[in-house]
């Protein structure tokens, strides 16, 4: 489409219904990798699960016979055993908290609010774009006060958006 020539209605439906048939084969095209990807990763697993769960026993024996003999592999006040393969260390940890599963975090924060125990939230200081925009809108605030604060204007303006209506593409076209 030439951007010298006035262009149609039709000529713009056109185009519409040729970037929702591209929409759909790209929707159809990742939909097939989707399914490959699972099928190896189906194929595969049995072969991880395997080496994960040997993994997990040799690290746990290399973790027990290195605190058994702690005091000769680590010097005093050495935490950590370079060795030509990798290291090894031992170090203090703090306890972790972690939400509870199915729980957000933000929920658990709600509740931890409500009772009584604001001083265990962190509360996120962010603008309020929203009532900036009023403010500069009324004359409440000027511009050259919230770019002393640094916070400057972006004018707005005309957003060019394109959806095609896939339901009308699949029945022209036929397909996926």
């Amino acid at each position: 489409m030439s951007a010298s020539k006035a262009i149609t209605a039709g000529a713009v439906d056109r185009g519409l219904r040729e970037l929702g048939a591209l929409d759909l084969e790209i929707e159809a095209v990742g939909a097939r990798m989707l399914k490959a990807l699972d099928r190896v990763k189906a194929e595969h697993e049995p072969d991880l699960q395997g080496l994960r769960a040997r993994r997990g026993k040799l690290a746990a024996k290399l973790e027990e016979a290195c605190r058994a003999a702690r005091s000769v592999l680590f010097p005093p006040g050495c935490q950590t055993l370079k060795l030509g393969f990798g290291q090894v260390s031992f170090r203090g940890c703090p306890d972790s908290l972690d939400v509870a599963e199915g729980q957000g975090e933000e929920d658990v924060a709600i509740r931890l609010l409500k009772g009584g125990m604001a001083g265990f939230v962190r509360i996120a200081h962010r603008l309020d774009r929203d009532a900036l925009r009023k403010a500069l809108e009324t004359g409440e605030v000027k511009e050259r006060e919230l770019a002393r604060l640094g916070i400057r204007r972006v004018p707005g303006g005309e957003v060019w958006r394109v959806k095609p209506d896939h339901e009308a593409v699949r029945e022209a076209v036929g397909k996926v």
